[in-house]
């Protein structure tokens, strides 16, 4: 036999500050816990990958993971709401409202905003601009 490998991942858990209110989910964030995790480089970089990918946090990608699978939730992070929100034909402004709604205490600006819009529009994504959205959004008013 041999020497055994050692683990994926190895956890520290530690009690989180601060009393924060309910994020919209049903879940009580008034007592959280903070859990620093450590992978394999291989898996580490699979990971950042995939935040790349996703223009999120490695560490958003991983809390999204567990989510998901131990809770069956989808967590979203306030650049997928926005990016969500501006796919969905809304100006800026009210995609910058309902972001903050959804995510109480986030710094997002209106500038924000315009980062993902035109981020989207150089990926190729088929994303009104502002002008046309605003447009749109006042017709439908």
């Amino acid at each position: 036999m041999g020497t055994p490998s050692p683990p994926l991942v190895t956890t520290y858990t530690r009690l989180g500050g601060g009393h924060k209110q309910d994020g919209g989910n049903g879940l009580s964030t008034n007592r959280r816990r903070r859990v620093a995790v450590g992978f394999d480089d291989d898996v580490h970089g699979l990971l950042e990958e995939m935040a790349y990918d996703e223009g999120r946090s490695v560490a958003d990608v991983v809390k999204g993971i567990v989510l998901e699978r131990v809770l069956g939730m989808t967590a979203e992070g306030i650049g997928d709401t926005a990016r969500r929100l501006i796919l969905e034909g809304l100006p800026d402004e009210e995609v910058l409202a309902r972001t903050l709604e959804a995510h109480p205490g986030a710094s997002t600006s209106r500038a924000s905003i315009r980062w993902y819009r035109s981020n989207m529009r150089k990926d190729g994504l088929d994303v009104p601009s502002q002008v046309e959205a605003r447009r749109r959004w006042q017709e439908g008013a």
